[in-house]
């Protein structure tokens, strides 16, 4: 049975693309790297991200193109040269791609030209992780290169290269060049890394995890690091620059102790690649251990500054702020250990599979909704197999997860692209068109690996809050099993009436009034979800339902009234699905 394990980014492309943009021809290049020689006064202690997948880089096939060998990097003399320049997998030269709980992502090891001597040494950071909707929003775009990969935008999660810690370097006789060298995206701050579901445009394995992308590879100019030091005795200034898309009120707060929530130490308007300069107001002129960023009172993001972080120096980015400057009580100004780019010399692209083994990490129940799943489909035929999430109010179609043709035996996944990066509640597959298969999403049914679905079994999956799934062995075939039992956890009702504020609370106990679970306005034709939020996830015994503030329905949730499924009206409500703790989703009437 084929099978490929394609998680988070499982299988990863990264794209061979061809742009059209000129570049002159460098023959003789010398370059050299920024060579930062640091004594380190004391041993610190790094802060690292936590590491949430770990593949192993495939060669991609290049759609089986005759001129183009299985390779996973392509670095031509020219960009026009689409048969030479190739890299690729051998038994001394393999590639390693990590993901991160940050947002990153690292690309290390090294590749040998096809046919040649030449290594390259790769380590390469991919940094700010974002859903279709998030990069649409930020001004970025997708680009559709055609390729054969059935690549979905709305289905592919996408970062840029940071181009102030990447590096790749050459040695060899038959290198175009030998030395450490740059890399910056190409050919425009528009488009990034494409990961996800054919995100490897140029490969032949429809709907396999994949990343691609663009890039120069450039100059490294050397720095002089005479007047600077290591960050020692924690941070008294630092000089940011704020990367939002529009003006925002910026405050900065120190980190507070015991009862104390920190001080303020910066407050006011910002406009987008603006600058400004915090300074420490501790006892000691310094910052303390860490300060909070929030834009427009939202917080954005936390940066270190107790120097136990040794990424914390100019060119360090941390959620919508870079860091220009800065200085440490004991070390003086900060150096800086990132990339100063110089010339664009080549072009270069990756493009290669990913094969995401298991981490030692242990399984937890689902918790959260799920973001990922990996699924086995056991039809009888190939099929084109659409998965979508699912939709909110009257007619509204959810977002495309996957698209591809799928063969019996064989394993595909796709991502949550929701604002949380779930599967929100439910999935629905889709053969040829025809709905074939609902999958519960929201934790309110057992999923996990060895759950069967229908045609289709769970081979791994992750939620939210809970990370990789735990085995199970759910099936669920038709509506088998599917009377409420145990109370409802889960109520969808569509609203007939006039636009109003609609308010649901559930029972409450003695005095209590009950949990305000919904409270929004609501016009003709939308649909309301109502989640159960006691301590067993349920709607207790009966949920009251107003409008305008005016009591106008009561439904049963205990289970105790039969009617309560699919189909049920009750005033201006219809209930179109539901779930039951023991039994999950509702039968329909």
């Amino acid at each position: 049975m084929k099978k490929i394990i394609l998680t988070t980014l499982g299988a990863c492309l990264f794209i061979f693309a061809c742009n059209t943009e000129s570049i002159e021809n460098h023959e003789d290049v010398n370059s050299t790297s920024s060579e930062l020689s640091k004594k380190k006064k004391k041993k610190k202690k790094v802060h690292q991200p936590n590491i949430v997948k770990e593949c192993k880089v495939l060669d991609a096939d290049n759609c089986n193109n005759p001129n183009q060998p299985k390779s996973n990097f392509w670095w031509p003399e020219t960009e026009t040269d689409y048969t030479s320049g190739f890299f690729g997998t051998t038994d001394d030269h393999k590639l390693k791609f990590t993901e991160h709980d940050n947002g990153s992502a690292h690309l290390t090891g090294t590749t040998n030209a096809i046919n040649g001597d030449c290594v390259v040494t790769i380590d390469v950071w991919f940094i700010g992780k974002m859903n279709w909707d998030d990069w649409y929003a930020s001004g970025n775009d997708w680009k559709d290169e055609g390729g054969c990969s059935g690549d979905v935008k709305e289905a592919l999660h996408y970062y840029k290269i940071d181009s102030k810690r990447s590096t790749i370097t050459s040695a060899g006789s038959d290198c175009l060049v030998e030395g450490v060298y740059g890399l910056e995206q190409r050919p425009a701050e528009k488009y990034g890394v494409q990961v996800g579901p054919g995100g490897a445009i140029w490969d032949s394995n429809v709907g396999a995890m994949g990343l691609g992308t663009w890039g120069w590879i450039t100059e490294i100019l050397n720095e002089n690091t005479n007047n600077c030091g290591d960050c020692d005795g924690k941070l008294t200034e630092l000089t940011l620059q704020y990367n939002g898309n529009s003006p925002a009120n910026i405050t900065v707060n120190t980190k507070g102790k015991g009862k104390n929530a920190g001080s303020a130490i910066f407050d006011g308007e910002v406009q987008p690649g603006a600058a400004f300069t915090i300074y420490g107001n501790d006892d000691k002129g310094t910052l303390g251990t860490e300060i909070t960023l929030n834009v427009d009172g939202n917080e954005n993001t936390k940066i270190h500054t107790s120097c136990s972080d040794p990424n914390v120096l100019p060119g360090f980015v941390s959620g919508a702020f870079e860091v220009l400057d800065g200085a440490s009580r004991n070390g003086g100004r900060l150096c800086s250990d990132f990339n100063k780019l110089g010339a664009r010399l080549y072009v270069m692209d990756f493009n290669f599979l990913l094969d995401c083994e298991e981490t030692e990490e242990e399984c937890q129940p689902c918790d959260g909704k799920v973001t990922e799943l990996t699924l086995e489909y056991n039809g009888n035929e190939s099929a084109n197999i659409t998965v979508k999430t699912k939709g909110k109010g009257k007619n509204k179609e959810g977002a495309i997860v996957f698209e591809g043709t799928v063969d019996p035996g064989t394993n595909f996944s796709f991502l949550g692209n929701d604002d949380k990066g779930t599967l929100g509640t439910e999935i629905h597959i889709y053969i040829d068109g025809n709905l074939d298969q609902k999958i519960h999403t929201s934790c309110s049914v057992p999923i996990g690996p060895g759950a069967v679905f229908g045609n289709y079994t769970v081979i791994t999956g992750v939620s939210r809050n809970g990370g990789v799934l735990c085995p199970t062995d759910y099936e669920e075939n038709g509506n088998d099993d599917c009377d409420c039992d145990g109370k409802l956890t889960e109520l969808d009702l569509e609203y007939s009436g006039d636009s109003a504020l609609i308010t649901v609370k559930t029972k409450g106990k003695g005095k209590n009034s009950g949990d305000v679970i919904f409270s929004q306005n609501v016009n003709n034709g939308d649909t309301i979800e109502l989640n159960g939020n006691d301590d067993k996830g349920t709607l207790g015994t009966e949920i009251t339902i107003y409008i305008n503030g005016e009591k106008t329905e009561a439904i049963h949730t205990s289970c105790s009234d039969p009617n309560v499924v699919p189909g049920y009206v009750i005033g201006n409500f219809k209930v179109i699905r539901g779930a039951s703790r023991n039994n999950g989703e509702l039968c329909t009437i």
